[in-house]
């Protein structure tokens, strides 16, 4: 009978798994605290490793599904991308733009960007024109206390840009999932005291 204890923790364990999934909790955005007491991030050699600046545990509060994160260097930035355990979907990236990782991209170069303030301005002016040129699809608002710049962009999917300390940040929500703007503004908050 040592069979019946293992057969019982199973059970056990599928009705936690049950309760926590996302047919059974409720649709409020919760309240999410870091997991632990955020640090300010170093640069190292000029970049900041973007997944230190979230915990999946943090997205994971915030969206009510199981999330992993994975590294991603895209040209010019590093990133991090927060991926759905049930289905694979990215439901968040994050974007770490430095002074460095600009000026080891041949693109920016080419388009006359030196630093990730020159990224963060040339992004935001190309937003508002893109919103002024469609405003029923397109919508840009600043957000106040929030690194020393930032705004919101809706277009399809809902982003934060920042600017904090000559350092831009990216959030941008993916796939069939909406973080939602509480969501997606918890996070970014919780990320900008991990930033330097």
């Amino acid at each position: 009978m040592m069979y019946r204890p293992i057969f019982l923790f199973a059970i056990f364990c599928m009705l936690v798994s049950a309760s926590c999934s996302p047919e059974f909790t409720a649709k409020s955005t919760p309240t999410v605290v870091p997991t632990g007491m955020p640090e300010p991030l170093q640069l190292i050699n000029g970049v900041i490793d973007a997944c230190l600046l979230l915990a999946p545990e943090e997205v994971e509060a915030v969206l009510g599904n199981q999330v992993t994160s994975e590294v991603v260097y895209p040209s010019g930035m590093t990133g991090c991308r927060y991926i759905s355990v049930i289905n694979g979907d990215v439901v968040l990236i994050v974007f770490v733009i430095t002074d460095t990782t600009i000026q080891l991209d041949e693109a920016s170069a080419r388009m006359g960007i030196d630093s990730a303030s020159d990224d963060y301005e040339l992004t935001k002016f190309e937003d508002l024109r893109l919103a002024q040129k469609m405003p029923k699809l397109i919508k840009v608002e600043d957000i106040e206390n929030l690194g020393d710049q930032a705004y919101m962009r809706e277009w399809g999917s809902l982003d934060i840009h920042i600017l904090n300390n000559d350092i831009y940040y990216e959030f941008n929500t993916l796939g069939s999932y909406n973080i939602g703007r509480d969501g997606l503004m918890k996070l970014a908050q919780i990320a900008l005291q991990r930033m330097p």
